[in-house]
């Protein structure tokens, strides 16, 4: 009985030395929360979210916690995600692949979710028991989100081959406002050219009539046409620049595009898409 209440207290006594290690010490939570806002600021979101991930366990202190997990949520906003579909030439899923972004393993649970990779190219890798494994490179933006990468693998052995997998690939639409400055800007333009054709004209015609001795009305009426030409040649400028900058600004949305990523016994066969 004593040897089985001592046996009893060492498993709990192992089992809280490995909370205790599992948690960050004081002297890790500052320094992780230090080194993620030196790498937000840089620009390397992807190293600083790891860091809030570290400073935001229940081992930090509570205000500490706070601010990670905050900043974890603003940065992970700012990074793009793609979204996993494997399945077989049947197209019945494929039960617990295993996948690999650049050489490092993404764990299952992730593979369920949006999975959150830092902007630029990736390799990334598909492995199933009893299927070819397959490698398709990806280079994602900033402003991906949910990208769908569905990949089809091919059991080991099967001669037929696959020719479709899909990624799809985001769009940009054209937002209200764009659209509106745009116009905007095309109609100040128009009126700037007729105002300074008007002008132009004006001149050609004091110029062969009465210069240098003409009427201060009629030299009146060409300034102010050249001048409502200046202004309107302004504003068009002004819309067009906002109408550019909303453009670019607005939110992607998934587009009609495919690429097509399949697994052989030789390799891996490539086909892309575009539709408009």
């Amino acid at each position: 009985m004593r040897y089985r209440v001592s046996r009893l207290l060492l498993v709990l006594l192992l089992g809280a030395a490995a909370v205790q290690a599992a948690e960050p010490s004081p002297i890790e939570c500052s320094s992780s929360y230090s080194k993620g806002q030196e790498d937000r600021l840089a620009g390397r979101l992807f190293a600083a979210r790891a860091s809030f991930m570290v400073c935001e366990s229940e081992g930090c202190s509570r205000a500490v916690a706070t601010d990670c997990s905050r900043w974890r949520g603003e940065v992970e906003q700012d990074l793009p995600t793609i979204r996993l579909n494997v399945t077989d030439v049947r197209g019945t899923p494929i039960e617990a692949p295993r996948v690999f972004a650049d050489g490092q393993s993404i764990a299952a649970a992730e593979l369920h979710a949006p999975i959150i990779l830092e902007a630029g190219p990736h390799l990334l890798r598909v492995e199933a028991d009893g299927f070819n494994p397959i490698e398709l490179e990806r280079a994602l933006r900033p402003t991906d989100r949910e990208l769908e990468v569905a990949v089809t693998l091919q059991r080991v052995g099967e001669t037929k081959p696959v020719t479709r997998a899909r990624v799809s690939s985001p769009s940009h639409t054209v937002p209200v406002a764009a659209a509106v400055l745009a116009g905007t800007g095309v109609a100040a333009l128009g009126a700037s050219l007729f105002f300074g054709l008007r002008s132009h004209s004006q001149y050609e015609d004091l110029k062969t009539s009465c210069a240098p001795r003409c009427e201060p009305s009629r030299a009146d009426s060409l300034r102010s046409n050249a001048l409502i030409s200046d202004v309107t040649l302004l504003g068009a400028v002004a819309a067009l620049g906002a109408a550019v900058w909303f453009y670019f600004d607005a939110p992607r949305q998934p587009a009609n595009t495919a690429m097509g990523v399949s697994s052989t016994p030789h390799g891996a066969d490539l086909r892309l898409h575009v539709a408009f």
